[in-house]
């Protein structure tokens, strides 16, 4: 079950997928889908992470910060 991501208590999105260094075997990324038909992608560093508990990752970044992202598109 993917996590939900926050980052003012606003929900933006699921983790789709997880971006791993793989010399240092470290998460650098986070994918996160938003919608339900046409879905959108956006890559999110991994240093936005503030806090994880089981359902929830939380982020220092504000929501609206989200929309700024370009989208991302997996090879």
């Amino acid at each position: 079950m993917p996590k939900k991501l926050f980052p003012d208590e606003k929900h933006i999105g699921n983790v789709e997928q997880v971006v791993t260094d793989s010399e240092s075997n470290t998460v650098t990324h986070f994918v996160v889908g938003k919608g339900l038909l046409l879905k959108e992608h956006k890559l999110i560093p991994a240093v936005w992470v503030t806090k994880v508990d089981e359902e929830k990752i939380y982020l220092s970044v504000e929501s609206r910060l989200f929309d700024c992202l370009t989208d991302y598109q997996p090879d």
